[in-house]
């Protein structure tokens, strides 16, 4: 059945219950917040303040708590332990909470080994560390897999996500849901079709929505639309109000109250008009004190934490 999500169909459309792991009730979307850094799993002074950002957004949107915090790590011998051992911590400290974890393996060597079976013993340790902390986990396995600055083989990548479902089906770790997150900027010359390992291997799928222009985008409606064809919820899993600026300094925040406003406003919308959409993550950071990292960007990451615009939360 093919179904036409034209704005007011849509916004008619009752709610929806795949019945997928650890998707919410039919009328209900997780709130989540982004983004507590890979670099904080190497206490390098740069997440130092990712913690404060954290308050900053509960402070803002009190009482509306987000119920879904977002963190990354690499099944590698040097992030998993120092990973394990700092969520642990956290969620002692932060209770109850709903984990959006970032999986990756980048690097081609790295893509390999998960495929093959290499970092099984990594992933394990991942997978009941995890697990043993007790709150609910949707893992983007491989994420943005499409990107232009991912190096994901499709056929590996393929492997390497049948690979950790395994892992997860092993370790009998039922508080774990897989998510195939896919970024809109790579739909014009990137099939996605090519990374899909299959309905039976994924519980979620995923979107990054960064750039206003891509909410709206025919790729991106198409992916929406695939997604409820195949019963699939869906993870809005990295938004953040990236705007485009100028040739030196090419991402910038929102200019004013009504630029940030309608960012937010088409973001949520897409919630009532799309009834599968069972998840949203804003990434509301200082993200200038990445740019000594991201230094290949020109001009660098904005900052978008919702002190330039006290009166947003009341929009």
């Amino acid at each position: 059945m093919v179904v036409s999500f034209s704005a007011n169909a849509a916004q008619e459309m009752s709610p929806v219950d795949f019945g997928a792991r650890l998707e919410p009730p039919a009328g209900r979307v997780i709130h989540g917040w982004g983004q507590i850094s890979g670099f904080w799993n190497w206490d390098d002074p740069v997440a130092e303040k990712d913690v404060d950002d954290l308050d900053a957004y509960l402070k803002a949107v009190a009482p509306h708590q987000p119920a879904m915090i977002s963190f990354y790590v690499a099944p590698v011998e040097e992030q998993v332990g120092r990973f394990l051992n700092k969520y642990r911590a956290f969620v002692k400290s932060r209770g109850f909470f709903i984990a959006q974890v970032g999986l990756y393996f980048m690097d081609e060597f790295l893509h390999r080994r998960v495929a093959e079976g290499e970092a099984d013993g990594y992933l394990q340790e991942l997978l009941r560390g995890l697990q043993d902390a007790g709150n609910p986990v949707l893992l983007r396995v491989g994420y943005e897999f499409n990107n232009h600055w991912t190096p994901y083989d499709p056929v590996l990548y393929g492997r390497a996500y049948k690979r950790v479902v395994d892992l997860i089906k092993q370790t009998k770790a039922s508080n774990i849901a897989t998510v195939w997150h896919a970024e809109p900027a790579g739909f014009p010359d990137r099939d996605y079709h090519d990374w899909y390992p299959g309905d039976d291997q994924v519980d979620w799928w995923g979107l990054s929505l960064f750039h206003q222009e891509h909410m709206s985008d025919p790729n991106t409606v198409a992916f929406l639309e695939e997604a409820y064809r195949r019963r699939k919820p869906v993870l809005l899993a990295e938004c953040s109000p990236w705007f485009h600026g100028t040739e030196s300094a090419p991402l910038r925040a929102p200019d004013s109250l009504e630029e940030a406003s309608g960012w937010y406003q088409e973001l949520f919308g897409i919630t009532k008009r799309y009834p599968h959409v069972k998840a949203v993550s804003v990434i509301v950071v200082d993200w200038t004190r990445w740019n000594t990292k991201w230094s290949q960007i020109p001009g660098g990451l904005p900052n978008v934490r919702f002190e330039l615009w006290p009166s947003l939360d009341n929009k």
